[in-house]
């Protein structure tokens, strides 16, 4: 059973044209993250947007239908959010995998996917939820099919739903990440000057290679950089605690040598910290490099010459050091911007005050799944 089947079996309709959208809620590792969107004149604002901290953590959180339902209302009521439907994804429990078979006259794609997942990951057809996005690729025959295929526990699926529905809330979808990033990516190019993007999202222990043609996923991939990675290697390098790590991150970041003298009250001593941190994380960035490289010459050769990554964006929690985007753009030559995912979207002067979000880069999920039915 697909995640699009149960819904549609509960009679959910799709709310495009509202005035006011669904709430956006990620379950982000440490935070929850809540955006809800409204129609004004002819694109969207900020109607509420609230990011609270977990008392404790997501794991306890989610084990409490008690604490979750006492968390959620409480941060419903805090953000003065209108309604109670929702568009969120499971915390920390798809598997993403990219799938590629073929079909025979008289097979059913649904049929081929569910054969392929159980193959790979053990198990009956009913021990999972499946969702799947088609990947688009020229080069296949009619014969041959390409997928993201996101993957679940149905126990664990349907306990979250439980736990939403136990907290007074209306689900109108569960999303995933590639979907919803794929429409942010859309929206923020609405004069299609990057129609081929690739996004990185950049998380704890890993990090996301997704490329778009304007909203339609062509390739997604992970790696095992992330910022504890960094943090570890700068600790060692310079006999630094990974508390004080973090701290040159944030102070310097990845700029250019220009950058770090002159400006934000930087001296001419701070040379020697810049250059430590440069000469101590680019290895592992070409490393990252070669890989993205590796995956565009494979996109270009699917797409028959026709697909060239023309703009990067930056996400997650390496995106807000300063200078990141000057850096990722010189390693892979092609301009890097770091994605705000509130660029084409107004606030509502009116309800400032029930807006508290973290920055930007923090906030991408939940910005994309409250603009579900809304674009």
């Amino acid at each position: 059973m697909n995640l699009f089947s149960f819904f549609k079996s509960k009679n959910r309709t799709t709310s495009v044209g509202a005035a006011i959208g669904p709430i956006g809620l990620h379950f982000a590792r440490d935070i929850l993250h809540m955006v809800q969107l409204e129609k004004h004149g002819g694109g969207l604002r900020l109607r509420s947007g609230l990011s609270v901290k977990y008392p404790d953590n997501r794991e306890s959180l989610l084990a409490s239908a008690d604490d979750f339902r006492s968390f959620v209302k409480k941060a419903l009521k805090t953000g003065h959010f209108k309604g109670n439907e929702v568009v969120t994804c499971l915390p920390g429990g798809v598997k993403i995998i990219n799938l590629s078979y073929q079909i025979e006259p008289g097979q059913e794609v649904e049929d081929e996917i569910v054969k392929s997942i159980t193959h790979s990951l053990g198990g009956a057809p009913e021990d999972y939820i499946i969702d799947y996005m088609p990947i688009r690729s020229e080069s296949l025959t009619s014969s041959d099919k390409s997928i993201l295929a996101m993957v679940a526990s149905r126990e664990k699926v349907l306990h979250f739903l439980d736990l939403l529905t136990g907290a007074g809330l209306q689900v109108k979808a569960l999303d995933v990440g590639p979907a919803s990033l794929g429409r942010l990516v859309s929206s923020k190019d609405f004069e299609k000057k990057f129609p081929h993007t690739l996004l990185i999202n950049f998380a704890e222990n890993k990090s996301y290679l997704t490329v778009f043609d304007g909203r339609r996923l062509i390739m997604d991939r992970e790696l095992s950089l992330g910022l504890n990675k960094l943090l570890d290697v700068l600790a060692k390098s310079l006999a630094i605690d990974r508390e004080q790590a973090m701290e040159l991150l944030n102070r310097y970041g990845f700029q250019a040598k220009d950058e770090a003298v002159g400006s934000n009250g930087f001296s001419m001593d701070d040379r020697e910290i810049v250059d430590s941190i440069l000469e101590i994380l680019k290895p592992y960035f070409y490393e990252v490099a070669e890989e993205v490289k590796k995956m565009l010459l494979f996109i270009k050769s699917e797409t028959r010459g026709k697909t060239a990554v023309e703009h990067i964006y930056l996400l997650g929690c390496i995106a807000h050091f300063p200078g990141v985007d000057r850096f990722i753009s010189g390693i892979f030559s092609i301009p890097a911007t770091v994605f705000d995912p509130l660029a084409q979207v107004t606030v509502n002067g009116g309800r400032a005050r029930y807006i508290n979000l973290e920055g930007p880069v923090h906030i991408a999920l939940s910005v994309g799944f409250a603009m579900r039915g809304m674009i």
